[in-house]
Formats: structure tokens, C-alpha cells, sequence
């Protein structure tokens, strides 16, 4: 505990540290954050922009030859002669090459394919679907909506498995425009587009992580996603819940940080999507090495605290180990001590001045307190004088006018003997035995005065005979019983018990009328008033009951015992008094 100054200044001065530091790093963490975020929403609207613009190369490259061949006088004518007569070699040939020739235009161009009114198809790769199949497409498929009546019109297919040749499962998009000659429907042409060159040109990487990337039509619908569905979900809701308010711009979800840019040749726009936790994966890198860091300039910090601290308060320690083996009965060992530290030489000079006076206080008060606890022992002693000896007197000359002069002599003896006892004041605290002896002649005394009407018994374990009492402990005590029974009975019993175990238990118990409540009340409330104003001496006489008194005998074994003593007043197995002395520890 001697350190516990220095280690409150300690523990107080490194959490004033750690929260410092703690709190730096948590400022620049956080500073760090937003310049990456901040960072981030200004390259990704520009990667958005860049995809958007790209996209829409390739869709106006797509729309460009589907325009090309819708307008194409020479293939219309071409088409419309095929279905009228059938298809002749040079009209393969010549439809071939109105085909060839804007693919080769376009070098990013999957494949291109023209199929008539008739059915007929004409394609710039490989084909494999009958007439039934195209039928059947047009009229039920994803191709529905080019056999509506109206101007000619075109449609944006997701992707999908090539449908001329499914056995390639080559995955395309396709953008499918409607021939007409006039408001005549003569068939469609189908500009196809693989999905990995889309992917290819819209490929963006953050931190070498590829960047979710989205397609939305004009429809709001997601066109194309690079992401599976369980990622692109969350993105889509958000795009669409936002499509209002975020035309060109950058929103923020609990994840993701989305970019958003419009297409500039059709309603279409993109959408760049970085995770988070790729944004802030170099953050997190730095907060794996700067955390160790922290660590231990937080510990170096500490050990230097810890130090500083100690040298500091190494002078206080040691006065306080100093005052912390001064106790009241070695104030004067207390020796000055100038270490050159002005508060601690201050305290050690007050402490030093104020263990004088409290030394000189105490000894003071010591002197008294002694006097006055010996003048009221002494006179609770004293008390014992005549108080039976005229009736013991006249019991010895009754022993004489009876003729019994061996009874006389021995109850003078006897008398002499008990006289003796109480009056040696040299020795106010006496064995247990020499007590048990003096009650033994009394009790005889009593017994010649009122012979059949006085029976007693007294049970001592010889373990207790060392036992160190007040003089005329146990007299009392019996000289109650035997009085207040005789008022009642007309034969009284008393009994004597003195138990040594772990504590000093003496019993003693009569058959009398035993303890009312109000005065056991009595002597307990007198017993607190007496301890509480120490025992005044001036109220001497109020100790008085009946001859040294049980409330006197009370008293003389708390001054003798302190706190070790206590006693009960209880009511016995024969039906009268019984009063329990126990002394814990001798």
C-alpha cells in the first residue's frame, strides 16, 4: 500500500496518455477515412463515365449497322425477291456480302444476321435453327415485340446463348431491329455482340479487385451485371429506389459506394460498384501495422510514467512506511528526516510535532483514566466490609448457647479465614481456585445461619483453577441468590458451575422467583450507563446492590476484561435466576 500514491498517479497519467494517443489515432483513422472516400466518389465517377462512355460506343456501333442494312435499298430489294421466287446462289452470294461488308466495318462485331419475312436467313456465322424454330421465336419468343404494327423499331436482348448456334454456348447480347418497306414488315436483322467484350471493355480493377459493374436500361431494368445475384440485388434496389435523384452521381450504402452515368446515344446508364472493404482494405493494412505501433508507444509511455512517478513520490513512500510503523505506544520513535523534498519535509515535521503532542496527550490521559478505574475498583472492594457480619456473629453465638463449641470455633475460624481474604487489598485479582475456596467457607457461614433451609453444590473443572478473576467475583453472585430465594422459599438451592474450554463459562443458579424483565432491564441499562461515563467514581453508591451487588460485580469484570467479558441473566432449570459470566480469551 505504500506505493499506492505513485500507482494512482501512474495508472491516472497513462490512461490520460492512452486516451491521447487513442484518440490521435482514432482522428487520423478517421481523417484518413474520408480523404479515401472522398478520393474514391471522384475516380469512380469518372471510371463510371468512362464505362458509360465505352458502352455506348458499342451500342451505337451495334445500332449504327443495324441502321445500315434497315436502310439498305439493295438488301431490301434482295430479301423481298428471295421471298417472292426463292433463294439463288447469287442472291446468297449478294446478301452475303451486303453482310460481310459491315462486319468487317465494325471488327468488335460478334456476327450479323438478316432473316426474311420468309424465313430465310442469312448470317455471317454459323446458323443452325429451322424455319419452325424462327417462326416460332418471333411469334412467342424474345422477338414478340418486332411483329407489333407501328414504324420499324428495335429491341436490346440480355445476354443470352447464341440462338443461331446454341451448340457453341457462346453467351451474347444482341440488339434486333425490324426491316421495313414501307410500313411492310419484310424482316429483321440481328447485330450480335459477345458478353466478354463487353466485360473486357468496361473492366475496371480497385486495389486488383475486379468493380461490380451494371447495366440499366430504359426501362430501369438491369440489362447486365458482372456480379451474382445475391451481390447484385442489394446494388439494383439501391439504383432503383435513388433512379429519381442520382441521374450522374455517386450514393453510399452500408457496403458499397455506387457510381452512377447516363448513356449519352440511348436512356441506358452504368453502374461502377466498389465494395468498402476493398476501399478500406489499405486502411486496414495500415491499422494492422500502426496498432502494434500504438502498443508499444503506449507501453514505453507508461514504463516512463511509472518511473517518473516513482522518483517523484519516492520520498512520500518512505515517510509514509515511516508513519506506518508508528503506532500509539512509539510516537516518539518518529525521527526527522529532510530529504530535500519541501512538501514531504513539511509533512514529516507536522507528523513529528503532532506525534509530541498526541504522546504527551495520551500519557496524560493514561494517568488518569488509571487512577480513576483504580478508585472505583478499590471502592467497589471495599464494599464487602459488614455487610453479614452481624448475623454471622449472631450465628456463632447461637452455636455457643447451644452448647456446640466445636461449631463456634470452627465458624470463627471460618469467619477469620473470609475476613482475611476480603480485606488483603495488596491482591484485588486472585486465581479461580482461591475464589472457588473463599465461596466454599461463605457458603459453610450461610449453612450454619440457616442450616436445612440453605442447600448448595459447586461443580469446578480443575482446568479453570488458573484462571486469573477479581477478588470476591463469586460471593456476590451467591449472596444474591441465597437472600432474594430465602424471601421466597423456605428452602433455597444454589449451584455453582465453572466450565474451561475455549473460554471461562461460571454459571451460577438458584430456585428462587428468578429475574422479572424490569430488572433485568435495570441492570443492563445502569451496566451501558456506567460504561459509557467510564464508571464515575462520584456515583459509587448507585453501584450498591445488596452488599457488593450483582451490578458492581458486573462492572469490576468489564474493568478488569474489556471487551472480552460478557455475561447473561437468564432464567434457570430450577425456575429461578441464573447469571452466565464468559471471559473469551484470558
Amino acid at each position: 500500500m505504500k506505493n499506492m500514491l505513485s500507482r494512482r498517479l501512474s495508472i491516472a497519467f497513462s490512461l490520460l496518455i492512452f486516451v491521447l494517443i487513442c484518440a490521435t489515432a482514432a482522428g487520423f483513422y478517421l481523417s484518413n477515412m474520408y480523404t479515401v472516400m472522398s478520393n474514391a466518389q471522384d475516380n469512380l465517377r469518372q471510371l463510371a463515365i468512362t464505362a458509360a462512355s465505352r458502352v455506348d460506343s458499342q451500342v451505337r456501333a451495334m445500332d449504327g449497322i443495324s441502321i445500315a442494312l434497315a436502310s439498305n435499298f439493295r438488301l431490301i430489294q434482295e430479301m423481298e425477291s428471295v421471298d417472292m421466287y426463292g433463294v439463288t446462289d447469287s442472291q446468297q452470294t449478294d446478301i452475303n456480302k451486303i453482310l460481310i461488308s459491315e462486319f468487317v466495318s465494325q471488327n468488335n462485331i460478334f456476327s450479323i444476321t438478316v432473316v426474311t419475312a420468309g424465313y430465310h436467313v442469312f448470317s455471317t456465322g454459323t446458323y443452325t435453327a429451322s424455319a419452325d424454330q424462327i417462326q416460332t421465336r418471333l411469334a412467342q419468343g424474345d422477338l414478340k415485340p418486332l411483329q407489333d404494327p407501328g414504324d420499324s423499331k428495335k429491341i436490346m436482348l440480355q445476354p443470352h446463348l447464341d440462338y443461331w448456334n446454341p451448340s457453341g454456348a457462346m453467351k451474347v447480347i444482341s440488339l434486333v431491329r425490324s426491316i421495313k418497306d414501307g410500313t411492310r414488315t419484310i424482316g429483321y436483322v440481328e447485330v450480335e455482340q459477345q458478353v466478354s467484350v463487353l466485360q473486357s471493355l468496361c473492366q475496371t480493377k480497385w486495389n486488383n479487385t475486379d468493380l461490380g459493374l451494371l447495366v440499366f436500361n430504359e426501362e430501369n431494368e438491369a440489362f447486365y451485371t458482372n456480379m451474382d445475384q445475391a451481390q447484385a440485388q442489394p446494388v439494383i434496389d439501391a439504383v432503383v429506389q435513388n433512379s429519381i435523384y442520382y441521374v450522374n452521381s455517386v450514393i453510399s450504402t452500408n457496403k458499397d459506394v455506387i457510381a452512377i452515368s447516363e448513356l449519352n446515344y440511348i436512356n441506358w446508364r452504368t453502374v461502377l460498384v466498389l465494395s468498402k472493404s476493398v476501399m478500406f482494405a489499405p486502411l486496414q493494412s495500415m491499422r494492422t501495422i500502426f496498432l502494434p505501433i500504438v502498443l508499444s508507444l503506449t507501453l514505453l509511455l507508461v514504463a516512463f510514467i511509472y518511473l517518473l512517478t516513482k522518483h517523484i513520490t519516492k520520498p512520500i513512500n518512505r515517510l509514509v512506511g515511516k508513519i506506518q510503523r508508528i503506532d500509539l505506544t512509539n510516537l516518539t520513535s518518529f525521527k526527522q528526516e529532510h530529504t530535500g523534498n519541501y512538501e514531504t519535509d513539511v509533512l514529516s515535521d507536522a507528523f513529528y510535532a503532532m506525534g509530541l503532542r498526541l504522546s504527551e496527550g495520551l500519557k496524560r490521559e493514561q494517568e488518569a483514566r488509571d487512577l480513576q478505574v483504580r478508585t472505583l475498583f478499590y471502592t467497589l472492594q471495599s464494599q464487602i466490609g459488614p455487610h453479614f457480619l452481624f448475623n454471622t456473629l449472631g450465628s456463632i453465638a447461637n452455636l455457643c448457647e447451644e452448647d456446640k463449641p466445636a461449631y463456634a470455633a470452627d465458624a470463627c475460624y471460618n469467619l477469620a479465614e473470609l475476613l482475611r481474604y476480603s480485606a488483603n487489598y495488596a491482591n484485588s485479582i486472585v486465581t479461580l481456585k482461591e475464589e472457588t475456596a473463599n465461596l466454599n467457607i461463605y457458603l459453610k457461614l450461610m449453612k450454619i445461619r440457616y442450616r436445612q433451609r440453605l442447600q448448595y453444590s459447586i461443580d469446578a473443572d480443575p482446568t479453570a483453577d488458573a484462571w486469573r478473576v477479581p477478588k470476591l467475583t463469586l460471593q456476590p453472585l451467591c449472596e444474591n441468590a441465597i437472600k432474594y430465594s430465602l424471601c421466597e422459599l423456605d428452602e433455597v438451592v444454589v449451584k455453582l458451575r465453572i466450565i474451561a474450554e475455549k473460554r471461562l463459562c461460571i454459571t451460577m443458579e438458584d430456585n428462587g422467583c428468578g429475574f422479572s424483565e424490569e430488572t433485568v432491564s435495570d441492570i443492563i441499562s445502569r451496566y451501558n450507563q456506567y460504561l459509557e461515563t467510564s464508571a464515575s467514581v462520584s456515583a459509587e453508591k448507585d453501584v450498591h446492590f445488596g452488599g457488593m451487588g450483582l451490578l458492581g460485580t458486573l462492572i469490576r469484570l468489564h474493568l478488569h476484561y474489556g471487551d472480552q467479558f460478557a455475561f447473561a441473566l437468564l432464567r434457570g432449570e430450577m425456575g429461578g435466576a441464573l447469571v452466565r459470566l464468559e471471559v473469551m480469551d484470558e
